[in-house]
């Protein structure tokens, strides 16, 4: 299992993943980040490449206002 932060837009996104096999990708809802999914990941990693990730704002994922973003 492994935790690389992914830089999308100028913008770090922390991921976990683990497992081998097609991808198999978890979104937490508002409020929540991607330990939500901690026990489907150990069910589905045994046949899957489970990925999740905090989406931005949430969990260890940065968060700035998208005025920043648009800047560029």
């Amino acid at each position: 299992m492994n935790e690389p932060w992914q830089e999308l837009e100028r913008i770090e996104l922390a991921a976990m993943s683990q497992g081998l096999g097609s991808g198999l990708v978890f979104l937490h809802g508002w409020g929540t980040d991607k330990t939500v999914w901690l026990n489907q990941r150990e069910y589905f990693h045994k046949k899957y490449n489970v990925v999740m990730l905090d989406l931005r704002g949430h969990g260890l994922s940065e968060w700035r206002p998208a005025k920043d973003l648009l800047s560029r």
